[in-house]
């Protein structure tokens, strides 16, 4: 069966001064950048990514979101998530110590379905970005930043440019990239460290996050994590729902869906945005409060595990 290309929007990141730490280290770095992308993603209203859109790079994640996103409001909130992340993951920093990214993100056509991964010139492009002396540069020359980012050319012209809150067109600065076989135009931006976001709900939301990860790692079930951040005080219930937002740049949600299914995608054939399927084992969901969508499937033989959530069905959750 031939391919299936879709314009999709690729993020990769990269941990800064992996390769040199212990492996306790690279476990933690590993672990603190997984929470970092959740709220990311958390905060560009993705709340779930497919097992097959996104690879692991040990020191990185690739990801390949799905098609027909808001990329007005996805990719300003995407960059903020990492900034804001990252502050917030550095503020307790484990056994790695201090984590610094650089990150690239482009659009372009996409295969999710490779043999062994993606196909097309998009994920090529941003990892090429990824690496090019610029972006590390950008990051190796400016020893406070936590983060070097560079957008493809074409997102900065029709995204970028509006001069989001927080995100302003001036902050970037215009790279001619050539790394390998690549040769293009990126934009680069390499914000001081510190808070960029704001709000209560951001602090729960990373609560919320980090609680998961802490209940998740010592291998509690879906439905004691439910009912633990449900309990808790400090964590909002409206966080466990399973809720696209869409719309204007704004802080208002509204719950309309973010795209049209792509029925001929079998990541997200069978998929509803307000409300995830979960028939096939693809619990990738980016907010671990999407597991409370588990209490009204009425029994695990739904989830082809009759003994319970195995540990491979957490294997892909983000």
């Amino acid at each position: 069966m031939a391919p299936t290309y879709r314009t999709r929007l690729c993020l990769v990141t990269d941990i800064e001064g992996y390769s040199s730490n212990t492996l306790p280290q690279h476990a933690d770095a590993q672990n603190r950048l997984r929470d970092i992308m959740r709220f990311a993603c958390r905060n560009a209203r993705v709340l779930r990514v497919g097992s097959r859109a996104l690879q692991d790079r040990g020191d990185g994640r690739l990801f390949a979101f799905e098609p027909r996103l808001d990329e007005t409001l996805v990719v300003p909130r995407l960059i903020l998530g990492l900034q804001h992340g990252l502050y917030l993951a550095n503020r307790e920093p484990g056994a790695f110590g201090r984590l610094r990214l650089r990150a690239s993100m482009v659009r372009g056509a996409v295969a999710v379905d490779g043999p062994t991964g993606f196909l097309g010139r998009a994920p090529i492009s941003v990892t090429r970005m990824l690496d090019s002396r610029q972006l590390r540069g950008g990051l190796s020359g400016s020893p406070a930043a936590d983060l070097a980012f560079m957008a493809g050319d074409e997102l900065y012209q029709d995204v970028l440019l509006q001069d989001y809150p927080e995100l302003p067109s001036s902050a970037f600065t215009r790279e001619d990239v050539q790394y390998k076989e690549f040769k293009g135009t990126g934009w680069m931006y390499v914000p001081d460290p510190g808070p960029v976001l704001s709000g209560a709900e951001t602090e729960k939301v990373w609560k919320h996050i980090r609680y998961a990860a802490t209940a998740l790692g010592a291998g509690a079930g879906a439905f004691a994590l439910y009912e633990a951040m449900k309990d808790d005080d400090v964590l909002d219930p409206d966080l466990l729902a399973d809720v696209v937002f869409t719309g204007d740049w704004s802080d208002a949600e509204s719950t309309g869906a973010a795209g049209e299914p792509d029925a001929d995608s079998a990541d997200y054939g069978a998929y509803d945005l307000a409300q995830p399927a979960v028939d096939d084992l693809d619990l990738d969901v980016v907010d671990p409060g999407g597991l409370g969508g588990l209490d009204d499937i009425g029994g695990f033989d739904d989830l082809g595990d009759p003994t319970g959530l195995g540990d491979a069905a957490w294997d892909g959750l983000l």
